[in-house]
C-alpha cells in the first residue's frame, strides 16, 4: 500500500486537514488526532497517528512520573509527555500509535482508529483520577503535623497508656526520667554537646502480676518514638526460648531470638534462671551469645530482663558484662488492697458485670486476707478471684432453665468465696483462667 492509498482510506473515515509537510489533522469518534509520515529503519515508511489525551499549563511531577511508569495505561500505543509541539506551550499528554504504510495490517483502519479513541478516553479518565489523588495527598500533607510533631504526639500517647495503669507510681516516675533524659540528649546533640550516658537496657524486679510485661511493651513503643530503636516490637521469651537441649544448639537459638527482636526490645522473663554456678550450664552459653549481640546492635536493640529482686541482683552481678550493660533498674511494688479492688472492678466493667452493694464488703475482706510476700501474684490473683466468682455465679444460676440478662450480669455476696474457703482462688483445685 502506498501513502496515497493510505490517505485515501483515511479520507473515507475522517476529513483530513493538511497541517504541514507530510502532516494532517482530523477528528475521529470525538477525539482530535494527527497523522504524519516519516521514514523508519531500512527505508520503511511509517504512518504515526497521535491522539491528545490531555493538556496542562503545567504538569505535576508526580503525574509525569506516573506516566513514565504506566505504559500499560495505553497498551495499544505509547503514552508520552509532549513538551514542545503545542502552540500555547502547554504540556500535552498524547497517545501515539505507529503503522507501517506498505503492509496489509493497515487494511482495517477503522478498527485501529476505534482502538486509539477508546484508549485515549481510558487514559484521560485514569489521569484525572491520578491528578485528583495527587492533589488530595498534597493537601493532606500540608495540613498534617510535621514528623516531629507526630512523634511527640505518639510519645505522649504511649506515656498516657503508662499513666493509665493502676498503681506503679515509682515505675512511672522512673520511666518519665528516662524519657526526659533522652529528650535532653537530643537537645544536647543539636547543640554539639556531649550526651549524658543512659543505657537502653533495663532490669525489672518484682513479684508476678505487677504489670512488668505490659510496661515493657509500652517502653518498646516509647523507645521507637524516641529513636532508640527503629521498629518498637516487643519479643517475649524466657530460658526455654534461649537455651536448647543439646550442646551447640543454644547459641544459634539465642541469636535467632535476638534477630527477631532487632529493631525493638527483647523481654526475658525470669532471666535469673539463665545463671548457674556450673560452667557447663546452657544458660551461660545464652548469656555469652546475648552480650556481644547487645554490643554489636546497641543503637537498635534493647533488652529488658525481669524477675524476683534477690535473684535478679545475683544474676546481674554474676557477669561483668551484664553488670556494665544493665545500669537502670525499675522496682515494681506489690499492689495495695485498694489498687487490687480497682483492678477487680475494672475486670467487672470489661465484662459488663455489676457488683451488688452487699458483695462489695466480702470482696474487700477476701482481697485483704490474701497473704503478701515473695510469690504474691498481684493482678493474677485478682484475675483468678474474678474467674472463681464467675464460676460460682454460674453454679448458682445453673439450676434454672432460663435467666435474665440482669441475673447474668450481677455478682451477689454469695458468689464471693470466704478467705478460708477451700474453693477459693488459692486452693489446689481452684478454677483457673476461663
Amino acid at each position: 500500500m502506498s501513502q496515497h492509498d493510505f490517505l485515501q482510506r483515511m479520507g473515507n473515515l475522517a476529513e483530513l486537514r493538511p497541517g504541514g509537510p507530510q502532516r494532517h489533522r482530523f477528528s475521529y469518534a470525538g477525539e482530535s488526532m494527527r497523522l504524519r509520515f516519516f521514514d523508519g529503519d531500512n527505508g520503511v515508511e511509517i504512518a504515526e497517528i497521535t491522539a491528545t489525551v490531555e493538556r496542562y499549563p503545567t504538569l505535576l511531577p508526580e503525574v509525569a512520573d506516573y506516566i513514565a511508569r504506566r505504559a500499560a495505561l495505553a497498551p495499544f500505543g505509547t503514552l508520552f509527555v509532549d513538551r514542545s509541539t503545542t502552540e500555547d506551550m502547554a504540556i500535552a499528554i498524547r497517545l501515539t500509535h505507529r503503522l507501517v504504510v506498505d503492509t496489509t495490517r493497515t487494511a482495517d483502519l477503522r478498527a485501529v482508529l476505534d482502538s486509539i479513541a477508546r484508549y485515549t478516553r481510558r487514559a484521560r479518565r485514569r489521569l484525572g483520577e491520578v491528578i485528583e489523588t495527587v492533589i488530595k495527598d498534597a493537601k493532606a500533607a500540608s495540613a498534617a503535623p510535621s514528623a516531629t510533631d507526630a512523634a511527640a504526639s505518639s510519645l505522649n500517647e504511649a506515656l498516657g497508656r503508662l499513666d493509665a495503669l493502676e498503681g506503679l507510681k515509682p515505675v512511672k516516675h522512673k520511666v518519665n526520667a528516662i524519657v526526659q533524659t533522652h529528650r535532653m540528649n537530643a537537645q544536647r546533640r543539636e547543640r554539639g554537646l556531649p550526651e549524658i550516658e543512659i543505657g537502653a537496657h533495663l532490669v525489672f524486679t518484682g513479684n508476678p502480676g505487677t504489670g512488668k510485661t505490659t510496661v515493657a511493651r509500652i517502653i518498646a513503643d516509647i523507645y521507637r518514638h524516641l529513636g532508640v530503636v527503629s521498629k518498637g516490637q516487643l519479643v517475649e521469651t524466657d530460658r526455654s526460648g534461649l537455651c536448647a537441649q543439646y550442646v551447640g544448639q543454644t547459641a544459634p537459638k539465642t541469636k535467632a531470638k535476638c534477630q527477631q527482636a532487632l529493631g525493638g526490645v527483647l523481654f526475658i522473663d525470669e532471666a535469673y534462671s539463665l545463671y548457674s554456678p556450673s560452667p557447663n550450664d546452657y544458660g551461660q552459653e545464652a548469656i555469652a551469645t546475648l552480650l556481644p549481640f547487645m554490643e554489636d546492635h546497641r543503637h537498635d536493640f534493647a533488652v529488658i530482663v525481669a524477675g524476683y529482686p534477690d535473684e535478679m541482683s545475683q544474676f546481674i552481678n554474676s557477669n561483668p558484662g551484664l553488670e556494665s550493660r544493665f545500669q537502670t533498674s525499675l522496682s515494681f511494688p506489690d499492689y495495695s488492697t485498694p489498687e487490687l479492688l480497682r483492678i477487680f472492678r475494672s475486670m467487672c466493667e470489661d465484662f459488663k458485670i455489676t457488683v451488688e452493694p452487699e458483695a462489695t464488703g466480702p470482696i474487700e475482706v477476701y482481697v485483704d486476707s490474701i497473704p503478701r510476700g515473695k510469690g504474691f501474684a498481684n493482678a493474677r490473683t485478682v484475675r483468678n478471684l474474678f474467674n472463681t466468682v464467675m464460676q460460682r455465679q454460674a453454679l448458682r444460676l445453673g439450676g434454672k432453665e432460663a435467666f435474665s440478662t440482669r441475673a447474668l450480669s450481677t455478682i451477689k455476696a454469695v458468689d464471693i468465696p470466704k478467705p478460708a474457703d477451700p474453693d477459693g482462688p488459692d486452693a489446689d483445685d481452684a478454677p483457673g483462667y476461663i
